[in-house]
């Protein structure tokens, strides 16, 4: 178990992590991600459970759009979470209904924390106030 540790660790630090993504998970229940498009979140897999109040902190080396959406596994309610951190313009994030996107930095590396269960408090346009700016659900363009 420490080997594997440690090879993920000198794994992850040959890489440029693009976006630090934090989902805490406040919705009464366990979720399990069940969707990711455009880009891969390097550290994280279709199937990976939160559970009830956990927290997950998972890594994308990519500057393209990336979605992921998790599900919960009582209620079958779903999350949906978009992000991009573009080498060449701002940062952008949004949740989509009660995904409690938090406020985020729009410049350099993108930090960006999720409670699922939560009011958004921050969109696509708009990262440190919610006006409802989103984008399509697996929009890559």
């Amino acid at each position: 178990m420490c080997s594997e540790i440690k090879i993920e660790v000198i794994k992850m630090a040959h890489k440029e992590w693009r976006i630090t993504l934090t989902i805490r998970n406040y919705t009464g229940e366990p979720v399990r991600c069940e969707n990711i498009r455009c880009e891969n979140i390097d550290t994280l897999d279709i199937g990976r459970n939160i559970e009830e109040n956990g927290t997950i902190t998972v890594y994308s080396s990519t500057n393209d759009r990336v979605f992921c959406s998790f599900r919960g596994m009582k209620s079958r309610v779903l999350y949906k979470l978009a992000m991009t951190c573009p080498r060449s313009s701002g940062n952008n994030a949004c949740g989509y209904g009660n995904a409690g996107l938090k406020p985020y930095n729009p410049h350099k590396l993108l930090k960006v924390e999720f409670y699922l269960g939560r009011s958004d408090e921050a969109d696509w346009d708009n990262p440190s106030s919610y006006h409802g700016q989103s984008i399509d659900y697996g929009d890559c363009s």
